[in-house]
């Protein structure tokens, strides 16, 4: 990852988080380095339950579409569906749905669509307990190459654990205290290298190195290599 030239881009987006005060700022920032890519709206939510309250960690959507959106939108979103079934990052056009003129799913598309909103890319965060969320953006049509979902991806999950973690910061886990071998895989894990390539570059087998980021990631009360590394680096408790 750290050769592809937007991961030098991504990872100058992380230090510039790391200097922001607060969440309409990180949003700002994440919008202003992927505008280049066609994204001009940013939502962070949580993925709801049925039954359970719609909530909103940050958005830069119109108002009038996001007031659609907690009327009667939300429940035929064919985006936010996959993203409950889904721990991979995808773009909207990977997703099925029924695109007939009439069907609830197309109108919700179609909707976006009035407000700019015409395709996007969702990262889906999944925690230790199930618990869901994701981090979308949203503008015109894209091609993304694979350099650039890498560095989105790293991106969005830094803009979403900041941000979460200036709305609500958690003490608990800030003074948790990761062993030396689970710092220097995660480090890697943050770099975009998996178990196999973090094994070769360091003293740890490719099991050794899956086991400390399975401690870690539990650890940090969040599921997967790359969220823990990013959650990591947003408490501190790694510098990549």
């Amino acid at each position: 990852m750290a050769s592809d030239p937007l991961a030098d881009f991504a990872l100058d987006f992380v230090d510039e988080v790391t200097a922001s005060r607060d969440e309409p700022s990180i949003r700002d920032l994440l919008l202003r380095h992927c505008a280049r890519l066609g994204f001009e709206f940013v939502i962070v939510c949580d993925l709801p339950l049925p039954g359970q309250t719609f909530a909103v960690q940050s958005c830069n959507w119109p108002q009038p579409l996001l007031d659609r959106y907690r009327e009667r939108l939300h429940a035929h979103d064919p985006i936010a569906r996959h993203a409950g079934r889904s721990i991979e990052p995808f773009v909207w056009s990977e997703v099925h749905w029924d695109r007939s003129r009439n069907s609830p799913e197309q109108r919700v598309i179609d909707e976006a669509a009035e407000f700019r909103l015409d395709d996007g890319f969702v990262v889906p965060i999944v925690g230790v307990e199930g618990e869901q969320s994701c981090l979308s953006l949203a503008g015109r049509r894209s091609r993304l190459q694979d350099g650039d979902r890498r560095a989105l991806h790293l991106m969005c999950l830094y803009a979403h654990h900041a941000i979460r973690r200036r709305r609500k910061p958690d003490s608990a886990l800030a003074e948790v205290a990761l062993t030396g071998a689970e710092r220097d895989c995660l480090c890697y894990a943050f770099m975009g290298h998996e178990a196999d390539s973090i094994a070769r570059l360091t003293a740890f087998n490719s099991d050794e190195v899956r086991r400390a980021c399975r401690r870690a990631a539990f650890v940090l009360g969040i599921a997967g290599s790359a969220e823990a590394s990013v959650r990591a680096a947003v408490l501190g408790e790694i510098r990549p």
